[in-house]
């Protein structure tokens, strides 16, 4: 869009500054913060908007990227208000509010708009040379070991200060498991055998393999070690697939500053070698998926496996499945579409998804029987209807009958529902589930669950909202890394003795900097939920755009574990985004490589 009249591109540059520096207040609706500063900010921010809008050539408006402004514009004003209000009330709270919206809502539109439609003239137009010396060409003759031995360089200061690991509530209460202790995961279930304690909350395969090695230490009298020996697994399962993703690279003839740029945030960005010592399952799941989206892309562009790479694939597609309870979601959700551009390999490639299937649903129901492992928790499913029913008891508490209080209460204990609300996080409200409810009762409550939402819709669509926003505001990252060890709760059995060593200052420097990463400008936006977010959205509409729509099946895990997150119990979880962050910076490289070799064909 160019703007001849230079008056609309003022009126517009004003509108976004408002947009983005105006704070607003429910009292007096707009609040001015900082009053000393904010007219130089509104000036210089306004001047340069003035600039970017003036300066903006018309080029070809694609609609996809018009449609991309307005969502992105629809995140950042609900995001807003619900990181302010726990609620939509900055929008819709009166009809100030609504005035005040739309105004951001067009200077906020303006502003995305023309910069995604700017992003693409960039990309579309940046040529890169290749860049080569000496030293260059021996890392790509041998990537993988290079690779790997850069990587473990920067890991290393990691990997000493946080020995033995970093244990957060999850891995520990996975270890007592494993070692048959009580933990909250038993809490009102019927267990398959009252003698084991151990569950499928988390996956049984990371539950064997981190409790497996705490044992071998523990039985030479040294539970650290056993520990790190959890710890040298899964940096060895990171280091492979890092290493083979720089690999891949150099096959795909991406260009030399991709490759050097994606082993540099392998290397040098904090999240990967402090998730490195974390053992969570998140870690090992993001690594498969990692790989697993590789494999789409080299099935999609290539349509020429051989039965050894379908069995590779099958195994893989397990490996997902098996390290993250909610990995099937994610193979149903992506492989499923490569039937739809591959025909000529289709009856395998339905072959691998329904054996691989079968195989992990035996596994998880005759397996776990036998194994006398007791199934996950339902209530892991439901925190969208828990979390909807704990606002709407809340706030419409007063609106419900004693039947329908008492059909909420056989489920969800009723008494205490409002108090244990948090609104972006559903774990109180999911812990305060009766596992030995009937299915009666569920039911009833299911029923209830339904009808109460013709009663009072606002209640279930802030629930909801206000539970995932995070996940596509940029301005709230909720950016945490581990640190913490955790001993007590471990030690507390007086069967372990867990503990970091006495390199406090080192800690305390590394865990700053992890800290610090998201404020750094630019390259700290890697750490920020709701921009990764919007890039992938971002490659969805640039593939359409661009006719290589076959490959949207590369994008497909990402998106689908934006749709499990939306699902899931805790608003902007950063762990439970690793896999696409783990895959984001080869996964830009191989689609804009893609994009360039389709662009010289013409």
């Amino acid at each position: 869009m160019k703007y001849k009249n230079k008056i609309i591109c003022l009126i517009l540059a004003i509108i976004s500054s408002f947009s983005i520096l105006v704070e607003l207040d429910k009292k007096t609706i707009i609040e001015v913060s900082g009053k000393s500063t904010i007219g130089l900010a509104f000036l210089i921010l306004g001047l340069f908007l003035y600039n970017y809008y003036k300066n903006y050539k018309k080029e070809e408006r694609y609609i996809g990227f018009n449609i991309l402004a307005i969502i992105f514009s629809i995140f950042m004003i609900f995001g807003y208000s619900y990181d302010k209000l726990n609620s939509w009330d900055y929008v819709f709270g009166n009809l100030s509010f609504i005035l005040v919206s739309i105004i951001k809502f067009i200077g906020f539109y303006t502003l995305f708009s023309i910069s995604i439609h700017k992003l693409y003239i960039l990309i579309k137009n940046k040529k890169i040379k290749e860049y080569r010396n000496k030293l260059v060409n021996k890392f790509l003759k041998r990537p993988i070991l290079y690779s790997a031995i850069i990587i473990l360089l920067c890991w290393l200061p990691y990997i000493i200060s946080f020995y033995p690991s970093i244990l957060s509530p999850d891995p520990t209460n996975q270890i007592k498991s494993f070692f048959n202790i009580p933990t909250r995961y038993i809490d009102g279930v019927h267990l398959v055998d009252e003698n084991v304690l151990l569950t499928n909350d988390n996956p049984l395969i990371h539950t064997t393999i981190l409790g497996g090695s705490v044992k071998i230490g523990h039985a030479l009298g040294n539970d650290n070690l056993g520990l790190f020996i959890y710890s040298i697994i899964q940096i060895t399962i990171l280091l492979s697939v890092f290493s083979y993703s720089i690999k891949y690279l150099i096959k795909e003839k991406v260009p030399n500053i991709f490759i050097l740029i994606t082993l540099g945030i392998y290397s040098l960005i904090p999240l990967f070698p402090l998730y490195a010592m974390s053992a969570i399952k998140d870690v090992i799941f993001g690594a498969f998926m990692f790989l697993y989206i590789i494999k789409l892309y080299d099935l999609i562009k290539y349509n020429n496996f051989n039965n050894k790479d379908f069995l590779k694939l099958a195994i893989l597609i397990l490996l997902v499945c098996l390290t993250r309870n909610n990995g099937i979601y994610h193979v149903l959700l992506s492989l499923p579409f490569v039937l739809i551009f591959l025909k000529t390999v289709r009856k395998k490639i339905l072959l691998v998804l329904v054996s691989s299937i079968t195989i992990y649903l035996l596994f998880s129901t005759v397996g776990l029987s036998i194994l006398h492992v007791t199934p996950g928790n339902k209530r892991e499913m439901f925190s969208i209807p828990f979390q909807q029913t704990a606002r709407y008891v809340k706030y419409y508490g007063d609106d419900l009958n004693d039947e329908e209080k008492e059909i909420i209460d056989k489920v969800l204990y009723i008494d205490t529902i409002a108090e244990r609300y948090d609104p972006v996080k559903a774990d109180k409200v999911k812990y305060g589930f009766n596992a030995l409810s009937s299915k009666e009762d569920f039911s009833n409550y299911l029923k209830l669950w339904g009808k109460l939402f013709f009663r009072h819709p606002d209640a279930y669509i802030e629930a909801t909202a206000n539970n995932i926003y995070g996940y596509f505001y940029p301005n709230t990252t909720k950016w945490y890394i581990y640190y913490k060890e955790y001993k007590d709760r471990l030690n507390e059995t007086g069967i372990f003795d867990y503990h970091y060593n006495n390199l406090n200052v080192t800690r305390s420097i590394l865990f700053g900097y992890g800290k610090a990463f998201p404020r750094i400008p630019i390259i700290g936006m890697f750490a920020n939920i709701g921009f990764m977010v919007w890039m992938y959205l971002f490659m969805l509409v640039f593939l359409i755009k661009e006719k290589l729509s076959k490959y949207i099946v590369v994008l497909a895990p990402a998106l689908s574990l934006i749709l499990v997150c939306i699902a899931g119990p805790v608003n902007t979880y950063f762990r439970y985004t690793l896999p696409y962050v783990f895959a984001f910076p080869v996964t830009v490289a191989l689609l804009y490589n893609l994009f360039k070799n389709k662009e010289k064909s013409l």
